[in-house]
């Protein structure tokens, strides 16, 4: 057994998770520990495990402690289900790296996801997955801060990017779509990259999506394209790259700008990819590579 934990022999018992003795890269919590159901995780129960960059949680997860996770700094993802009620403040605080997490929707109600998003202020891929579909969202990032006035004797806060916004529209029943769509410009101001991750997750996700929002988003990534295909390669966002593509959201001038940097990147299949894509158009002759580099 590769974790501690308390087991708590009341009416009905359960197993409260304390810690582990060795932290894998994957870290996959029990749902059950000799036929008792795991439903908490202690308060510091996983602080600062600095190998670890995916946790998943079992369904039978009622509550989550304080700070449980903080300071895991190369944690990426989270998943989890919508069973959790209790959310303690400061549990993925410092976990610099976080950014996509995955919500199995048992009870269809958003309250960890509302009480999660207003713990922190960093950017998120969130994925609800149904039992018929799945529907994808991006919360940007924001920051408060606050501006001193002296003469006034009070202190104004201030709440910059649009991330605290988006974050409104989770309700605890569902999110409000349609409140969602209606951010996307003021988004956009963020930064191309930002429009371009809440683009990218609504239509690969299109579930209740309007198609006034679909052709918003559709026609933002098609004028970006330009800056987002290379940006996507960058990063080695093949799936994303290929979405792009097979949609006609990216042409092949924004292919030949994206294909330099899949080579520098050693990536043999996004390079095919784009190649496949790319053929047939007219390339700048200075947008030549050689494919020994890979």
């Amino acid at each position: 057994m590769n974790f501690t934990y308390v087991l708590h022999e009341e009416k009905e018992p359960y197993i409260e998770l304390t810690g582990c003795l060795h932290a894998e890269r994957v870290l996959r919590l029990p749902a059950y520990v000799d036929g008792v159901p795991v439903q908490m995780i202690a308060p510091h129960a996983f602080v600062r495990l600095p190998d670890v960059e995916e946790i998943i949680l079992p369904g039978t997860i009622l509550a989550v402690g304080a700070f449980a996770f903080y300071g895991c700094r190369s944690l990426r993802k989270l998943t989890m289900s919508d069973m959790i009620d209790g959310w303690g403040f400061g549990a993925i605080r410092f976990c610099d790296e976080m950014s996509e997490l995955v919500i199995r929707m048992k009870r269809k109600r958003l309250t960890v996801l509302r009480d999660l998003l207003g713990d922190v202020d960093y950017a998120f891929r969130v994925t609800l997955e149904y039992d018929d579909h799945t529907e994808g969202y991006y919360f940007p990032r924001y920051t408060r801060g606050f501006d001193e006035d002296t003469f006034a004797r009070a202190i104004h806060t201030f709440t910059e990017g649009s991330g605290w916004a988006f974050r409104e529209t989770v309700l605890r029943g569902g999110i409000d779509v349609r409140g969602y769509e209606k951010l996307f410009v003021r988004a956009t101001y963020d930064g191309i990259q930002t429009g371009a991750e809440i683009a990218l997750m609504r239509l690969m996700h299109p579930e209740s999506l309007s198609a006034s929002a679909t052709e918003q988003y559709r026609n933002y990534l098609t004028e970006n394209a330009g800056e987002i295909l290379p940006w996507l390669a960058s990063r080695g966002e093949r799936e994303r790259c290929m979405f792009m593509l097979s949609e006609g959201l990216a042409g092949p001038g924004d292919v030949s700008r994206a294909i330099p940097i899949a080579v520098e990147l050693h990536d043999p299949e996004l390079v095919a990819t784009l190649m496949e894509y790319g053929r047939g158009a007219k390339a700048a002759e200075s947008d030549t590579f050689d494919l020994d580099d890979l």
